[in-house]
């Protein structure tokens, strides 16, 4: 699929593969590569709260278990993104790359909806979407009534949700069952449990497309501009690239 030599090319068959079935894709940046390396990170207090991860601690092994295993896993239509060298730099971008162990063509960049692709996804996104049914997973502090799509359920969520809320992935798995839900689309902003629930989701149930949005729809949500490319900054311009491989 994804291609890796040109970065609005990568989104563009992104979009072409949404509209023709069902896909899970899941975003995997420099924090949530902390985890799989094991170091320490605490985003507990930035913008709206984010996560944190200490590797000393019991309670995050299963976590973490869950998020390595959305790095490596492969599926059919499932696709991972990691972070590129020219944000990260060429050595941490082909440690991801190992790590992830992914198929040629099953991999593509972290940043794919932002940057210099921004403005190109959100003009595109809510129209592919629109005659979907749509269930949004974001911050509790989320306000839904702007969002430009038909919002079935809203699962909010809390700071560190890969800890705090991670049986909300049997929740989800129960409401498919009970619903009958197929051919909807789950949009995840919810930090390292997209990535989680991206893959255990898709795994479960194929029948539906799980996308791991990131921080791109925060100021529709009222959440803020929680991220330089919201506030007009230079980024904005910014086109990534991929390693000579």
């Amino acid at each position: 699929m994804f291609k890796n030599l040109n970065f609005r090319e990568d989104l563009e068959i992104f979009f072409e593969k949404l509209q023709k079935e069902n896909i899970s894709f899941s975003r995997f940046g420099d924090g949530e590569m902390m985890i799989i390396k094991k170091q320490k990170i605490d985003l507990l207090n930035k913008d709206n709260g984010e996560f944190r991860y200490c590797p000393d601690e019991p309670m995050y092994v299963e976590p973490r278990r869950l998020l390595h295993k959305a790095l490596t896993k492969k599926m059919k239509n499932y696709y991972v993104s990691i972070s590129c060298p020219c944000c990260v730099g060429e050595k941490k971008h082909l440690q991801m790359l190992k790590e992830s162990s992914q198929d040629e063509g099953k991999i593509t960049w972290a940043n794919l909806f932002v940057n210099s692709n921004y403005y190109f996804f959100m003009s595109n996104m809510f129209r592919y979407l629109k005659n979907k049914e749509v269930y949004l997973i974001s911050n509790k502090k989320s306000d839904i009534n702007k969002f430009p799509l038909k919002i079935v359920k809203h699962y909010p969520v809390s700071k560190d949700s890969w800890l705090n809320d991670l049986s909300l992935i049997d929740e989800i798995k129960s409401n498919i069952d009970d619903k009958q839900i197929k051919n909807s689309c789950f949009l995840f902003c919810a930090g390292p449990l997209s990535n989680i629930a991206c893959c255990e989701l898709f795994e479960y149930n194929k029948d539906n497309t799980y996308l791991d949005c990131g921080s791109v729809f925060d100021d529709i949500l009222g959440l803020g501009k929680t991220r330089g490319y919201l506030r007009g900054a230079p980024t904005l311009k910014k086109t990534c690239i991929w390693s000579k491989k």
